[in-house]
């Protein structure tokens, strides 16, 4: 299209050429062509910025979290909004266990399928690696990258998203496509435009499991507390009665 518009600027100043010459013509359309490019550019860029704006804002609605939320049906959500903006083969949000430093994923968007027996370690690995830092990667080819270890299975252009609050690690975005098109910086600003609502759904979701947890449980031994108790035992009752199995 660039090449279209310097096309038909040489063809109208060949007549101009013919009566200033080459020497003043050829000049004056270069910066003529150069300014067209230029502002097609910037409207290119006005409109990317506008797209963003706009997912960001559908974003901030799609990701309000509800009551029955959890992590998984908040990243699932996260990768169905930005399938729209940014094009993957694969598409999944890893998760840690804080215990164990174990990374699973637990959100995927993929045609290949869910890699639901995938692990990593916290560290170790490419995903492993990632996780401890804060800013993301762009990998044109995982198969050769450093940090890959023997046998973890890696392959092609792969975009790698550590979420964090306060420091901690709340999820690890990863997007994978192939070697031929890897991800570009454009692709950043992409993910960047939902990723604050995301990452503030699983902030307020951790939250609240955390003060669920402390409500639930006696403090000095860990163990439920009797509101808990009670609340367990009503759930047994009703279980019981309806598929009228013995509550012992």
């Amino acid at each position: 299209e660039k090449l279209l518009y310097g096309d038909l600027l040489l063809l109208l100043f060949a007549p101009l050429g013919m009566l200033l010459g080459a020497g003043t013509a050829l000049p004056l359309g270069a910066v003529l062509v150069f300014g067209a490019v230029a502002f097609q550019t910037k409207q290119a860029a006005y409109q990317l910025y506008g797209n963003l704006k706009v997912a960001q804002a559908i974003g901030k609605i799609a990701l309000m979290q509800t009551p029955e939320d959890d992590a998984v049906t908040l990243s699932q959500r996260f990768l169905s909004l930005m399938a729209n903006l940014l094009p993957a083969e694969t598409a999944q949000i890893w998760m840690m266990d804080t215990e164990t430093e174990i990374l699973t994923p637990r959100a995927s968007l993929t045609l290949h399928g869910f890699q639901r027996e995938a692990k990593a370690v916290y560290g170790a690995g490419i995903i492993g690696k990632a996780a401890m830092t804060s800013e993301p990667r762009l990998i044109p080819e995982a198969s050769l990258d450093p940090d890959k270890l023997k046998g973890e299975l890696a392959m092609g252009a792969w975009l790698l998203y550590p979420i964090r609050s306060k420091g901690e690690l709340l999820a690890l975005g990863q997007w994978v496509r192939p070697a031929d098109y890897p991800f570009t910086q454009e692709d950043l600003q992409s993910i960047e435009s939902l990723l604050p609502s995301y990452a503030m759904a699983l902030e307020n979701l951790h939250i609240r499991e955390t003060m669920h947890h402390l409500a639930s449980t006696d403090g000095l031994t860990g163990l439920w507390n009797h509101r808990r108790m009670q609340e367990i035992l009503r759930d047994e009752v009703r279980r019981s009665a309806r598929y009228h199995h013995p509550l012992s």
